[in-house]
């Protein structure tokens, strides 16, 4: 856009006005800071709770029947803590993670619960059951982990992209259910297409400009096929430029225009030093 606006003069003048203009076009109505965004850690869960429910749903039942009869047995509940140090756990509806967590314990304690289910004579999972259950538990793995990461409250608004980015390419790289790890991919990228798709109509350009200013995450926006998500957080960086100093409005400028930008009219007074500048001149 800045470029078609330099055609056939490339020190063309942009005043403040006309920039506006141009970044109101493109992406950023007034609304945009006051868009609701869902919780993240809790959209994670519905795309979780959406593959237990299709996929894995008779083998979890089945999992939770044999978990209940190992915790109502006491004597059950003091070999496997006796054996291994650790008892089987059950899971809820409203604790994020908890399927995941009592599979998890399941198979770790694997092999003293099947000797213990033998000495009480109860039929423990087959073996196809077992690998079902960890063929579940290396899929949705990063998902817990990634839960756990946004729930926490000292966690940044930095993080939620690359989270986003890195399950999108464990699930990518998941080759052992291949149709299931292209649902999730879709559904993924559906509920959070306000935060993945600028072209979306309530995309919300935040979290894609907190990650572009983080050194330490902003790297994952400079591949090629993030260009589009790179230029709207950059186009909306440079929408909150008019709100800051001169001196530091330049220098957001310079680094996130990739362009030379200088000031030019008469000197500004004091009481106008807070405002915006009059004009700019962009070289292209």
């Amino acid at each position: 856009m800045l470029n078609e606006l330099a055609v056939g003069n490339p020190y063309r003048c942009i005043f403040w006005s006309e920039l506006k203009e141009i970044l109101y076009y493109f992406y950023f109505q007034p609304e945009v800071l006051y868009r609701r965004m869902p919780c993240m850690a809790h959209t994670l869960q519905l795309v979780i709770k959406k593959v237990y429910v299709q996929h894995y749903e008779q083998v979890l039942a089945k999992t939770r029947r044999l978990v209940k009869k190992l915790r109502k047995s006491s004597e059950a509940v003091e070999k496997l803590i006796t054996k291994c140090g650790k008892t089987v756990m059950t899971d809820n509806s409203t604790r994020w993670n908890s399927t995941f967590f009592m599979v998890s314990r399941l198979l770790d304690v694997k092999m003293c619960v099947n000797k213990i289910l033998a000495d009480m004579r109860i039929d423990s999972l087959t073996v196809a059951e077992w690998t079902k259950l960890e063929d579940m538990k290396a899929l949705l793995g990063p998902f817990a982990t990634h839960t756990d990461l946004l729930q926490t409250d000292a966690i940044s608004l930095c993080y939620v992209l690359p989270s986003i980015l890195d399950l999108e390419c464990h699930l990518q790289q998941f080759t052992s259910a291949t149709s299931l790890t292209r649902a999730m991919i879709i559904d993924i990228r559906h509920r959070f297409a306000q935060i993945l798709d600028p072209f979306s109509t309530n995309f919300n350009p935040l979290p894609a400009a907190a990650c572009f200013l983080d050194p330490n995450v902003g790297s994952v926006l400079l591949a090629p096929h993030m260009r589009a998500l790179l230029d709207a957080a950059k186009l909306y960086i440079i929408s909150q430029v008019p709100y800051l100093d001169a001196s530091c409005r330049c220098q957001m400028l310079k680094g996130f225009l990739g362009l030379s930008v200088v000031y030019i009219g008469t000197a500004l007074s004091k009481t106008e030093c807070c405002y915006c500048c009059s004009q700019v001149v962009i070289t292209i």
